[in-house]
């Protein structure tokens, strides 16, 4: 990308000041109602220091921890925030997960994923991964039930979070927006993103 990604203005056009791709992202988690909490692992201080200036007054929903092995994958920056949420004295269900770099899911597909996961969970009685769908396609956000924390605990770092989760029952809930599955991966992503 040539720039830190997860701090490129959002969108990008925008003048810097703004929100960032990342900015963005914990914005709609914080609209949709959640705490944000945020796993830093790269350039985490730039990334803390910015976020909390661009999401203020909300910034007080919003935590962050520190993945020191932030090389070893995706996954243990996964990891590292569940085990974040089960040192909370506060209950819990599950949780969403989402990507830095996806600032087209709208808050209200983060309240239908956790819905339908909280959904399955009470009235079901079985802790079942959701996957945010478009047109049959999984991606973000991904709803993790309690129950299966320790699937995604025990993987290797290394390894995939879909494929770890979908060893248990699972499911795909498609929603109208696009954004679940738009990630800017490339500057091409980033350009056309919008």
């Amino acid at each position: 990308m040539g720039a830190f990604k997860p701090l490129l203005p959002w969108p990008p056009e925008s003048p810097l000041g703004g929100l960032s791709i990342c900015g963005t992202v914990v914005t709609n988690v914080l609209t949709a109602g959640f705490i944000a909490h945020v796993v830093i692992g790269y350039r985490s201080e730039d990334l803390m220091l910015a976020l909390e200036e661009q999401v203020s007054p909300a910034g007080h929903n919003l935590q962050f921890t520190e993945n020191v092995n932030w090389e070893a994958g995706m996954l243990s920056s996964i990891q590292c925030g569940i085990r974040a949420v089960l040192g909370n004295p506060v209950g819990h269900h599950g949780v969403l997960v989402t990507l830095a770099d996806m600032p087209l899911i709208p808050a209200p597909a983060f309240q239908a994923i956790a819905q339908a996961g909280l959904d399955r969970a009470q009235h079901c009685n079985q802790g079942v991964t959701i996957f945010a769908a478009n047109n049959g396609k999984l991606g973000h956000p991904v709803w993790i039930p309690a129950a299966n924390f320790d699937i995604v605990l025990d993987a290797a770092p290394s390894s995939k979070l879909r494929s770890a989760l979908q060893v248990r029952p699972w499911h795909g809930l498609n929603l109208a927006w696009s954004g679940v599955l738009t990630d800017m991966d490339t500057p091409d992503d980033y350009r056309a993103g919008h």
